[in-house]
């Protein structure tokens, strides 16, 4: 990510994220309509404050709630990238810990790890996922960057977000050590397997080595 110095960088993201930090309050609300804890961010806002706009026969409305990590990964990487000590308590802690509540609410603990189920990946032509893992390694990072943020703001970060994080299900094929686009994908060479997943992620290092290892 290029420094906050550089011209017309600093100004053009703030802006996003501000944007962003209005509709907190309604995507505070929108996670409550879900019986979701934190906030959910829809994923198409309204311009003025925020408010779900999706169309009511869109899918993606409730399924592709992987905007929500997104907006807060986001926010992490200005973070990073400005050092904005004001921004970091006045936006990026209250989104970074909104979101990491909404997280730990939305998943489930199964005998496998952490499970967040019935989601829509990157990939809107496969609805309905279980442990998507574009959704699921995002959400990774983003808790453990909530952990941080954290203690960059003074506050204290739940050991439950470190304990979801290091038990969040990467759905990985054992044999060939990929990682899967999610819970028992068709056969590669079948014309229904996602290719548009962890394309998304490229740059932003997600957790992963060589081997399928998260």
């Amino acid at each position: 990510m290029p420094a906050a110095g550089h011209s017309g960088f600093a100004p053009t993201a703030r802006s996003l994220l501000e944007y962003r930090l209005r509709g907190l309050p309604a995507a505070r609300r929108l996670a409550s309509l879900y019986g979701s804890r934190g906030a959910q961010f829809p994923w198409e806002a309204g311009q003025l404050d925020g408010s779900d706009a999706t169309p009511t026969f869109a899918s993606t409305g409730w399924e592709e709630q992987h905007i929500t990590p997104d907006v807060a990964l986001g926010f992490w990487e200005y973070q990073l990238a400005s050092g904005d000590p004001q921004f970091l308590k006045e936006a990026t802690w209250p989104v970074l810990r909104a979101v990491a509540e909404w997280i730990e609410s939305r998943g489930i603990y199964t005998s496998r790890g952490f499970e967040i189920q019935h989601i829509m990946g990157p990939d809107e032509s496969v609805p309905d996922t279980n442990n998507n893992s574009y959704m699921n390694l995002i959400c990774k990072m983003v808790l453990r960057a909530a952990v941080r943020c954290a203690a960059m703001a003074g506050a204290a970060a739940p050991d439950s977000w470190t304990q979801i994080a290091d038990s969040l299900l990467i759905p990985i094929d054992a044999r060939r050590h990929v990682v899967l686009p999610y819970d028992r994908p068709p056969a590669p060479r079948d014309q229904a397997y996602s290719l548009l997943n962890l394309d998304c992620l490229t740059v932003h290092d997600p957790p992963l080595r060589t081997g399928g290892s998260v």
